[in-house]
């Protein structure tokens, strides 16, 4: 089984999607993060490759 976290019940100072969060997420023992799909269709390709699966 895996564990996940939902970023989207983390709290942001910014509009951004969220990703920033991956480490401390993976340090804590999480197999994956689920990002805003809202925010995330926004993003462009070089923003997409900055969040590196955990």
């Amino acid at each position: 089984m895996l564990i996940g976290c939902c970023v989207n019940m983390l709290p942001k100072e910014s509009s951004d999607a969220g990703a920033w969060y991956a480490p401390e997420i993976k340090a804590a023992g999480y197999d994956y993060l689920k990002l805003p799909i809202g925010q995330v269709a926004g993003q462009s390709n070089v923003e997409l490759r900055r969040c590196a699966p955990i």
